[in-house]
């Protein structure tokens, strides 16, 4: 019910594979079904090796998702800055279609001094241009995945997501569970924290989106002001634990996927993650 993958490459692909189109090859041999291509810095793939891509996404079936620069800030005042926000989503759309991915992961924006209700009229504004967009060129299939911020000076609390979320069917949150640990200076301690967010986002998503959820999982390091860094899943020191979330997410039979972004072990944190995922699975289906 739910697939399972990185966002990145670390140096065990880089020692066994060349290109961007064996990612897909690279997944398939590690168990994992899943893979967000971080588009981060600057959307620098050419159609031709996207589609090498595509085809290698395909034959090997995995979920693909896309992440969109950092520089996306659909809530800043100034409209050039905006505007070009929106071409990159758009952009990210026609990627999408050459690589065979279906989601766009991007944030939000940042707060700015003419304050947050401003500044989520503006987002609001964007995403009606982008739908826009998305409708006259057709990007059926592509979902617009706008994510929990893990810094308290980012738009991007878990309910404005859902908010946004609830402006068209092609909408789907990103549950980033490192960024709302960090927003909330270590929100997760108890079973039950997981719990009441989980509860929260099955009371306000449709079924439908319920069957489609985007969640990245990895641990964070925070400090006053929410996420400093990321770190690996081995280093128990930091929090989230996945274990509890892996609980909730067979008992409410919810579906979609799970991407890890571990620094340097995405892809041994995936595999770790999937593991946990799969024995609760197993313990729920003796049941």
């Amino acid at each position: 019910m739910f697939c399972f993958g990185p966002s990145g490459r670390n140096e065990d692909f880089y020692n066994k594979y060349k290109g961007a189109s064996e990612i897909p090859k690279w997944l398939n041999e590690n168990g994992l079904d899943a893979y967000e291509y971080p588009f981060t810095k600057v959307l620098n793939i050419s159609q031709k090796k996207a589609e090498e891509m595509g085809e290698e996404v395909k034959k090997n079936n995995i979920k693909l998702s896309l992440h969109g620069p950092y520089s996306i800030s659909l809530s800043h005042p100034d409209e050039e800055i905006r505007s070009k926000s929106v071409q990159d989503i758009f952009k990210s759309m026609l990627y999408c279609q050459w690589m065979g991915a279906d989601r766009v992961v991007f944030h939000p924006g940042s707060i700015s001094d003419e304050g947050k209700d401003a500044d989520l009229i503006r987002v609001r504004q964007s995403m009606e241009l982008i739908l826009d967009n998305y409708y006259k060129f057709n990007f059926k299939g592509i979902f617009l995945c706008p994510e929990v911020m893990g810094k308290a000076n980012h738009l991007g609390t878990i309910d404005e997501i859902i908010s946004l979320s609830k402006m068209a069917p092609e909408i789907i949150p990103t549950f980033d569970f490192a960024h709302i640990h960090a927003r909330y200076r270590g929100l997760f301690k108890e079973d039950e924290d997981y719990r009441k967010v989980v509860d929260f986002i099955v009371n306000n998503l449709s079924k439908d989106k319920l069957n489609k959820l985007h969640i990245h999982f990895t641990r964070v390091e925070y400090g006053i002001n929410g996420e400093k860094r990321h770190r690996s899943y081995h280093e128990k020191a930091y929090g989230p634990d996945f274990e509890p979330l892996a609980k909730l997410l067979v008992e409410y039979k919810l579906s979609g996927r799970v991407i890890n972004e571990s620094r340097g072990t995405m892809l041994e944190d995936a595999i770790t993650l999937r593991s946990i995922y799969e024995k609760y699975k197993k313990l729920s289906i003796k049941k």
